[in-house]
């Protein structure tokens, strides 16, 4: 079973840096590698964030996430380079963004994705954050509608990180209150134990192979 944490020693952001290289680098081919000679993909937005990992059994990291809060980076959020983002309509206040998902290759991608969305919703709730600004692929954005996460859409679909996507803002708020009112499961999945990462037969109908796939995961979570 996997664990999650936040990154917190030199080591860890060194493996992290890796596997996004891997990932965003030679497995995706969205970034170029030539332009990380080090193996380690970062960008001046990762100096403003909070990073947590995925850890095995062997205390290696199989997966890896990052947390910006837009009040802590003078540089704003990465979502606005987003060529269908229309800036007029984000409130940035208590805003922030998760993005730079990546997975080990042979890792269920869906299931510490949602470690990853539990824990930082528990980490937001505590800092007063009350929404989240995300790139999302379409299939999953209405997916993720029709179970009760109300995310609307901040600009038209454009191709970002190598997908196309779709910007927009989830307010965590709904997780508070129509969520909490009109599917309970999902509300109860969202304050469970954040700490280690298992199938969720809560969430079991969610996770159609159809529907979420390991692509649509990523996607959700670029920028």
């Amino acid at each position: 079973m996997n664990h999650l944490k936040k990154a917190e020693i030199t080591k860890e952001y060194k493996e992290l840096y890796s596997l996004r290289y891997k990932v965003y680098c030679l497995e995706k081919a969205i970034l170029n590698a030539e332009d990380y000679p080090d193996k380690k993909e970062k960008d001046i937005f990762d100096a403003y964030a909070t990073h947590y990992i995925a850890m095995n059994s062997e205390n290696g990291i199989v997966g890896t996430i990052r947390f910006i809060i837009d009040s802590n980076s003078p540089e704003g959020l990465p979502v606005m380079d987003h060529p269908g983002i229309s800036s007029k309509r984000i409130n940035a206040l208590y805003c922030a963004e998760i993005s730079r998902f990546a997975v080990a290759a042979g890792v269920r991608a869906e299931n510490i994705f949602l470690g990853f969305f539990r824990m930082i919703y528990q980490e937001s709730i505590k800092k007063n954050i009350n929404s989240w600004i995300l790139n999302i692929e379409p299939k999953f954005y209405y997916l993720l509608n029709d179970v009760g996460f109300k995310l609307v859409p901040l600009g038209a679909l454009g191709q970002h990180m190598g997908n196309i996507t779709i910007p927009a803002k989830w307010d965590l708020s709904d997780a508070e209150g129509s969520l909490r009112l009109h599917n309970p499961l999902v509300y109860e999945w969202l304050h469970d134990d954040a700490a280690t990462v298992k199938d969720e037969k809560k969430l079991s109908y969610l996770l159609m192979p159809a529907q979420f796939s390991n692509n649509n995961v990523i996607a959700i979570a670029k920028g």
